[in-house]
């Protein structure tokens, strides 16, 4: 065959090859529309599990947690969609951790370093934080991330212009997201926390932690996923000069397989229930406890009248169990009708116990006393539904330990005991249980757990919890 011949065959052999046929083309397509998904789910994913963080024994690692598990996420990504050795994906991680360290540490030092902006910007507002720190945020931790992300992942084909440019783009779309998260928080950040309803309820920065999560993590994730898709150049045939040049005849593997896609889908959407349902079964326990409480309310209309006693009638006021009353009062709490809200009237009579012969303060602060009140309610049904619903306890109604009904001197009563640290047995623990139209409350600030200080009280009162 002479040189025409061979170069036109040659000529053909990358024509067809240059042109994809309608199985590799869906193929193709197919393999990117599956890339796309992952990065999503994988953007999402990460944002669940930071909004709903882990209960985890990191302690003094807490803060890394964030970083580390969006590292852990962009890392599978790039593995099965893009073929990243395992020396890139642990590198990837190790970014990602020191990126939300150096965001989250960085805009809290900021307000110090730089404790006046120009154009009358500044980092709080009658200390409340503004968009500023979280744009701020956002920046440190694109610097470091974006560069990392992008820089393992640049081949051949990608220019230092353009890389460069994905770079800053991507560092200033970080700052923008951190803003936009925060303008959006009274929205999204709701919204994200009603799907993931973490608490039963929500502190000052829930919201704007959650919409920061699920608008910067999947964003970014997706970011950085076309940022570093490179595209195949078509070879140009008459560029071809001699029979020495080899053209491949199979293309690389399309990634992720079918098969791949379909299992880690079926996984990170199997750890996004498995974090979330959890969640709204507890949110669903507190919604039926709320309605019962609002159902078996009693009346507070055709009350009876109070009959007042005198406090030296209704408290013990002698000596209990090596503690002495010294401070007592009485006074009328008046109802309300407030829906949500209804309660009766009471009559209220308190008395503090110190410890006999001490004084009431010591050098260090106030000394040991024992808190008592006793409250009169019209009737024993109101007594018995106060007693189960505090209304100066903020009740979760998930929470197992708390308020919760134990046994003490053969009586059943409520008590926050159970929820006290270890080798903390009285301070600041308190009982308290229905009894015919009272309620009786005890409150001890000792670091000695006084049982016997209870007898006398429950003698006169005894306990109708069942």
């Amino acid at each position: 065959m002479d040189a025409y011949s061979w170069n036109f065959t040659l000529f053909l052999k990358v024509f067809r090859n240059s042109m994809p046929t309608h199985s590799n083309r869906g193929q193709s397509l197919s393999a990117s529309k599956r890339s796309w998904i992952l990065i999503v789910l994988c953007g999402v994913t990460s944002a669940i599990l930071c909004a709903a963080p882990l209960r985890l024994p990191l302690r003094k690692y807490s803060v890394s947690y964030v970083g580390t598990v969006y590292g852990l996420l962009l890392a599978l990504y790039f593995v099965l969609c893009r073929g990243a050795s395992s020396l890139k994906a642990l590198s990837l991680i190790v970014a990602s951790s020191a990126a939300y360290v150096i965001a989250f540490s960085g805009a809290m030092l900021l307000p110090t370093l730089l404790p006046t902006l120009p154009w009358g910007l500044d980092f709080f507002d009658s200390g409340e934080p503004t968009a500023m720190l979280f744009i701020a945020g956002g920046v440190l931790g694109g610097a470091v991330l974006v560069p990392a992300v992008v820089l393992l992942s640049k081949t051949r084909l990608q220019t230092w212009t353009s890389t460069i440019a994905k770079v800053i783009g991507g560092i200033l779309l970080s700052g923008f997201l951190g803003a936009l998260a925060f303008v959006l928080s009274r929205s999204l950040g709701k919204l994200v926390w009603t799907l993931i309803p973490i608490e039963p309820l929500p502190t000052n920065d829930s919201y704007v932690m959650a919409a920061i999560f699920m608008a910067w993590q999947p964003t970014m994730a997706v970011f950085f996923a076309w940022a570093t898709t490179s595209k195949v150049q078509q070879v140009d045939a008459p560029t071809i000069a001699d029979s020495s040049t080899v053209i491949p005849d199979e293309s690389p593997p399309a990634l992720p397989s079918r098969g791949t896609f379909l299992i880690a889908s079926i996984v990170l959407i199997a750890i996004c229930l498995a974090r979330l349902t959890p969640l709204w079964i507890h949110a669903t326990g507190r919604e039926l406890a709320i309605a019962k409480k609002d159902r078996t309310r009693p009346a507070v209309d055709g009350l009876p009248d109070l009959n007042p006693n005198q406090k030296e009638d209704v408290l013990i006021l002698k000596e209990i169990a090596g503690y002495e009353p010294r401070q007592t009062a009485d006074e009328v709490h008046y109802g309300s009708h407030e829906k949500g809200g209804q309660h009766p009237g009471s009559h209220y009579y308190a008395a503090t116990y110190f410890k006999s012969g001490d004084a009431d303060r010591t050098p260090t602060g106030p000394a040991p006393k024992i808190y008592v009140s006793v409250e009169q309610y019209p009737t024993a049904e109101w007594a018995q539904y106060l007693a189960e619903y505090p209304q100066n306890i903020a009740l979760l109604f998930d929470n197992p330990k708390q308020h919760a009904v134990v046994t003490k001197l053969n009586a059943k009563m409520r008590t926050n005991q159970l929820e006290q640290p270890a080798g903390v047995h009285w301070f600041s623990v308190y009982y308290m249980w229905p009894s015919g139209p009272y309620v009786v409350w005890v409150q001890g600030y000792t670091l000695d757990e006084n049982v016997e200080f209870l007898r006398p009280y429950l003698t006169k009162y005894p306990s109708s919890i069942k």
